[in-house]
């Protein structure tokens, strides 16, 4: 989608992590801070994930608006620990952790969901649903 956009303009590393480990999403995060630092370019972080899995409609609505809240937060330490406890299911958490953290280490101020949404707007099926998000940190 990004490179429809902005064409041969923006060059996209996809970058797929599952578990939020705190090890790995802090080295992961300083390693693209120090990248960002040595060139001279703008960087929009962007992440996508499931979060709800085989849940009903309404429980996924209500634990992704819950995940949502703490998300929106941006903070890294309190999010890996809500994975870590299994407060949420995030199947990119890890990626989202990392960006987190590098939105610290960066001094990133921006922080938006771009969008949620759940498989039951496909399938209609409000008794085993998905739950979806994508955010971005500039």
């Amino acid at each position: 989608f990004l490179q429809t956009i902005f064409g041969k303009k923006v060059t996209i590393v996809p970058v797929i992590i599952g578990e939020p480990n705190t090890k790995i999403t802090l080295l992961l995060a300083r390693a693209i801070a120090a990248m960002s630092e040595k060139y001279d370019r703008k960087y929009l972080f962007d992440a996508a994930s499931d979060l709800s899995k085989g849940v009903s409609l309404d429980t996924c609505r209500e634990k992704d608006a819950e995940f949502i809240k703490f998300f929106e937060q941006n903070h890294g330490d309190h999010l890996s620990e809500a994975f870590y406890m299994k407060q949420f299911i995030a199947f990119g958490g890890g990626g989202i952790v990392s960006l987190q953290r590098l939105s610290e280490i960066v001094g990133g101020k921006k922080t938006k969901v771009l969008m949620t949404d759940n498989s039951s707007t496909v399938t209609d099926d409000p008794y085993h649903v998905d739950g979806y998000c994508s955010a971005m940190w500039w």
